[in-house]
């Protein structure tokens, strides 16, 4: 029989399967990222946009760092579903970089958690729409990223609104009333929930959403809309809708003040800092960890008593003996009820993406204490 070779479109049968190319796999990811780095920035169109590949997912903060992006890490074998959330996250950092604006996100925002996270959900909504409805292949990376999410984190078989995010419900309704974005079988599940608890509420706010989406500054005014009628925050921080110029100002004195009153605070504290050896350093990102570390030591050394160490130095040596045969009375215990199971056994492909993410989703807010420890 002769050997038939497959086209291009067998070469990702399943999730779990890699892509087969006749390349070496080293080159295959790094033609990979390549392409994703320069489709990310033809996108944003900031040639100079700085993309970085990290362990967890993208966050919806708001805040671009001066055009940073940031993307899952590349694994060692390419599947079908990690290009589709690598894609889904590129596209997604590409729209919030071209359409988004970080001063005007940071004046509108709330203080609560979860008013916080309602607020950024929908403001990637926005720019996702817009996106979606110029690029055809932004609409398709989303849209399956987007599924791809919300089916790991199990919301198929949710039967009621409060076992969804209230995030993603509001995200999932701005998506099904634009329009721009195709929703997946879960995410229609998820709008068919929510739109039976929030329908009511929210249509009217939906439209406007819908008629202000290149407006970021108005579209930010009715998310607050929401937010109040949700009850997601009652206390407003401060922030109404007149206060968008005086915000800006009333940073700058508050600064022009903390200065005024850490020179006041420097000139009365010489003499604290005399008696208690203070540092002076106010931030936890300026805290050598090294000092940490011998702090930890002396502590720890300090708490042991005398006795607590002969008795592990005991422990230790009967420990050391076992190896040297002086134990000779010591045997290993019977294997016969014994049962191995490897790891592959234990856990599904499935189930193993979805713990991924929410250990990718617990690292995020501690990706500056990693590198340094």
């Amino acid at each position: 029989m002769e050997d038939r070779k497959k086209p291009a479109s067998e070469t990702l049968e399943d999730e779990n399967q890699s892509i087969s190319f006749s390349k070496s796999k080293t080159e295959n990811i790094e033609n990979f990222r390549i392409a994703t780095v320069a489709t990310l920035r033809a996108l944003s169109k900031d040639p100079k946009t700085h993309v970085s590949f990290n362990i967890g997912s993208f966050t919806n903060d708001g805040k671009n760092q001066n055009n940073k992006a940031k993307l899952p890490q590349i694994p060692r074998r390419l599947t079908k579903e990690n290009i589709i959330r690598i894609r889904g996250a590129a596209d997604a950092n590409a729209m919030k970089i071209r359409y988004h604006n970080t001063e005007t996100h940071e004046i509108r925002i709330p203080k609560s958690k979860d008013a916080k996270d309602a607020f950024n959900s929908m403001e990637q909504a926005r720019v996702e729409v817009i996106g979606a409805k110029y690029y055809a292949g932004v609409s398709t990376n989303i849209s399956l990223a987007l599924e791809q999410r919300l089916s790991l984190e199990g919301y198929k078989t949710a039967k009621r609104h409060e076992q969804f995010q209230i995030q993603d419900s509001l995200k999932i309704l701005i998506h099904a009333h634009c329009n721009t974005i195709k929703l997946g079988p879960t995410g229609k599940h998820i709008f068919h929930i929510a739109n039976k608890q929030y329908g009511s509420k929210l249509e009217s706010f939906m439209k406007r959403l819908s008629d202000n989406i290149n407006d970021q500054k108005e579209y930010s005014n009715i998310i607050r809309e929401i937010l109040d009628v949700l009850n997601l925050e009652k206390d407003d921080g401060g922030r109404n809708k007149k206060d968008e110029v005086s915000s800006k100002d009333n940073k700058d004195e508050n600064k022009k003040n903390s200065e005024k009153n850490n020179e006041g605070l420097d000139n009365n504290n010489n003499l604290v800092t005399e008696s208690t050896n203070i540092p002076e350093k106010s931030s936890t990102e300026d805290i050598d960890l090294d000092d940490d570390k011998n702090a930890e030591i002396t502590i720890s050394e300090q708490t042991l008593s005398d006795d607590e160490d002969n008795n592990l130095d005991e422990k230790f040596k009967k420990f050391q003996s076992l190896g040297n045969g002086e134990e000779k009375n010591y045997k290993i215990y019977t294997k016969e009820y014994d049962q191995i199971e490897h790891a592959n056994n234990l856990c599904d492909p499935e189930e193993l993406n979805r713990l991924r993410l929410q250990l990718d989703r617990q690292l995020v807010n501690m990706h500056k204490v990693v590198p340094k420890l």
